[in-house]
């Protein structure tokens, strides 16, 4: 099943390489409107029109979320897409472990993909 949206948490990484692996993923990408720490962009993929948000600093100093507003990205899940990013940039990338919907027991579920492998883990993103 699709999920209707994609998000993924990249850790120590560049709004530079991010676009690069957005680059490699969809035919093009355009930059949209940049506040503060957040960067629009419109990336496209056989013909559909997908937003992206990207957020430096979203889950504390390190972590930087990128959201896919949009079930048409090339990845089924946010665990698909994050094993992607990690591939390609060699990041540690968390991502939400279980299918987001109202009242779902995994909604705090995270994984982590790193250069140790796949685990789930406690995440408590703390608000400042």
């Amino acid at each position: 099943m699709l999920q209707p949206d994609i998000e993924i948490y990249i850790k120590d990484t560049s709004l530079n390489a991010i676009r690069d692996w957005l680059g490699s993923n969809f035919d093009a990408i355009e930059e949209g409107q940049h506040k503060g720490n957040s960067y629009h962009f419109q990336s496209f993929i056989n013909g559909e029109s997908i937003p992206v948000l990207v957020v430096e600093k979203a889950a504390g100093k390190h972590f930087t979320s990128v959201w896919f507003d949009s079930s048409a990205t090339p990845w089924n899940d946010d665990l698909s897409c994050a094993r992607s990013a990690h591939q390609t940039l060699g990041r540690t990338v968390r991502c939400n472990g279980g299918f987001w919907e109202d009242g779902s027991e995994d909604m705090d579920s995270w994984m982590e993909i790193s250069e140790q492998g796949e685990h789930q883990v406690e995440w408590i993103q703390a608000s400042s």
